[in-house]
């Protein structure tokens, strides 16, 4: 995570000479964030940052550190200052407007965009628009489906 966010800020300076408009940093973890702060005040930038887990709270649930451990600590800091310093916050998940209050923060600039699959949608379209793959109707053919992270509570 902390090379990540470092090579970030280090290979961008490659890209001075144009100015984004909006940095746009999605949490695939919670440094990505401090990147994206520190490159939208470099550029003078607007800055979203879009939450697709909450950090730490993910890894609390998942039980992979404790709650009031000095890493969760700091966590949750960078959390809120992200969240507070934001121009906007994208949940793709629903109660991010709640969380964020819960947290003591104003949740005007939440919005949620779902990242799942409206499921309606997705079983018109699986009739209307039909796809032969010789290899997904290959019953011999091993297949691999990702579903993401799970979690039992």
């Amino acid at each position: 995570m902390f090379d990540y966010a470092y090579r970030l800020i280090s290979v961008s300076k490659n890209f001075d000479n144009e100015k984004p408009d909006i940095i746009y940093a999605s949490s695939v973890h919670p440094l990505t964030w401090l990147s994206g702060y520190i490159l939208s005040k470099r550029y003078d930038a607007k800055f979203i940052a879009e939450t697709r887990d909450l950090w730490p709270e993910t890894l609390v649930a998942m039980g992979q550190i404790k709650k009031n451990s000095i890493p969760a600590k700091l966590l949750y800091k960078l959390e809120k200052f992200i969240y507070k310093k934001a121009d906007r916050l994208i949940f793709t998940f629903p109660g991010g407007k709640d969380y964020v209050e819960e947290i003591g923060l104003d949740p005007s600039k939440v919005r949620y965009i779902n990242n799942g699959v409206d499921l309606e949608e997705y079983n018109y379209n699986k009739e209307k628009y039909q796809y032969a793959d010789e290899d997904l109707d290959d019953n011999s053919t091993f297949k691999i489906l990702y579903t993401g992270s799970m979690t039992s509570q």
